[in-house]
């Protein structure tokens, strides 16, 4: 007959669920942390001048924050300012846009849309938005 030490087992569950513990704790740490350093990264290749550096930290930080309009409207600007297509052009009037229908109260994010729109030839969305303003 097999005899099962319960002493033991108890003490290999405490040792498993420790374990376990800790590393869920480290990780809602981590977790907690590493938006915040998306962000000092992007801020910090900005001030150096990488625009394409601060540009990937901010989409990386809002793919984990995706709700953060400031941080949308700053990537959005970063886009324009770098604009050499009409794709990049329209893809920080994406976001302009996203940032005007998440967030209403946010008029700088109307003008800059209507300003895009402008350097893009679509007088219509521009104007419709600007008689909205």
């Amino acid at each position: 007959m097999v005899r099962v030490n319960f002493r033991l087992l108890f003490k290999l569950v405490l040792v498993v669920l420790a374990f376990g513990g800790g590393i869920y704790g480290l990780y809602a740490y981590q977790s907690q942390r590493i938006p915040a350093a998306m962000l000092w990264q992007a801020n910090n290749a900005a001030e150096q001048g990488k625009t394409d550096e601060a540009m990937k930290y901010i989409r990386r930080y809002l793919e984990l924050n995706p709700d953060d309009h400031d941080q949308t409207l700053k990537l959005a600007d970063l886009i324009q300012t770098r604009a050499t297509s009409v794709k990049d052009l329209t893809n920080s009037l994406y976001l302009y846009e996203k940032v005007m229908r998440e967030a209403p109260e946010r008029v700088d994010a109307a003008r800059k849309f209507v300003f895009v729109c402008v350097r893009l030839g679509r007088h219509a969305d521009g104007l419709r938005v600007a008689e909205e303003v």
